[in-house]
């Protein structure tokens, strides 16, 4: 069941996607590089579960959610400088895409939407994971970069909207936690809820989003209008 408002409203041209949870599963990779880095500083390790509630705000939230709360400030930098060089290594290994999200991705290019992923994950990581992924699919991708603040805050979006060259009202971005529901917002477009990723559908109805997708499918037609 799609929940959304104003049936057959367009959604025009342009998707943005977030990453994590929406397009790729990156769970694994993400719980085995936190578990590992907890490991070399002789931290206890986190229940994977416990992993997939920390991811949705970058690495550094990531770090800072899976560390002792008596951590001191410089110990925290120490471990988030080194857990985000293992995972820049090994974000690919068990990494992989949501069923039908390549077919997706593949008829909306062939449909000429313009097609932009914004990630809280470091830009590097972001461009190298979408171009093994999706290849040319994808127009344009924007990670985590010094200066520009990271989502809730809207400036990720905006910035991809000007170099998609899309208005507000001919966008949708699409992801699957609460901190994209309240960026789209901050950016004046409207925002798709996935129910696959790392959210539970219960928790994400708390939220009250404007369109939920249970399944690739239902994503389409939504996004077709």
């Amino acid at each position: 069941m799609i929940g959304y408002i104003g049936e057959g409203e367009s959604m025009g041209k342009a998707v943005i996607f977030d990453l994590d949870g929406t397009l790729l599963n990156t769970l694994d990779d993400l719980a085995d590089s936190v578990n590992h880095t907890l490991n070399y500083f002789k931290y206890p390790e986190r229940r994977k579960e416990e992993v997939r509630s920390f991811i949705g705000g970058g690495a550094k939230a990531l770090i800072k959610k899976s560390l002792p709360e008596n951590v001191t400030a410089e110990k925290y930098e120490e471990v988030l400088s080194y857990f985000q060089a293992y995972y820049k290594k090994n974000a690919d290994k068990k990494t992989g895409l949501y069923p039908g999200v390549k077919k997706l991705v593949n008829k909306l290019s062939d449909e000429n939407y313009s097609i932009g992923v914004v990630s809280a994950k470091g830009d590097i990581v972001v461009k190298e994971l979408v171009e093994s992924f999706l290849g040319d699919k994808v127009n344009e991708t924007l990670g985590e970069k010094e200066g520009i603040k990271r989502k809730p805050a809207p400036d990720s979006i905006l910035i991809m909207m000007d170099t998609l060259k899309c208005k507000p009202e001919e966008t949708i971005y699409v992801g699957d936690s609460e901190v994209d529901v309240e960026a789209a917002a901050n950016a004046g477009i409207k925002c798709a809820s996935v129910t696959w990723g790392f959210r539970d559908k219960e928790d994400l109805e708390k939220i009250n989003p404007l369109y939920i997708a249970d399944n690739v499918q239902e994503l389409y037609e939504l996004i077709k209008g």
